[in-house]
């Protein structure tokens, strides 16, 4: 069982999803997500999301000050 870390098309959200979880959505349902990547263990994947939310705020700029 794999761990999942997908998002909906059109949007930065990053979602964890169970396993267990993922096997009850139609497929109809799983084909609304695009897959980012698989994991063994809800901790790696979770660390996984947390470093790519990291990574979007530190490319966001800055408004110059004035």
């Amino acid at each position: 069982m794999s761990w999942r870390v997908a998002r909906r098309p059109k949007t930065a959200l990053l979602e964890v999803i169970d396993p267990t979880e993922w096997d009850t959505f139609t497929e109809e349902q799983q084909k609304t997500y695009e897959s980012v990547s698989l994991f063994q263990t809800e901790q790696e994947a979770d660390k996984f999301a947390a470093r790519q939310v990291d990574a979007a705020k530190a490319l966001t700029a800055k408004p110059p000050k004035r």
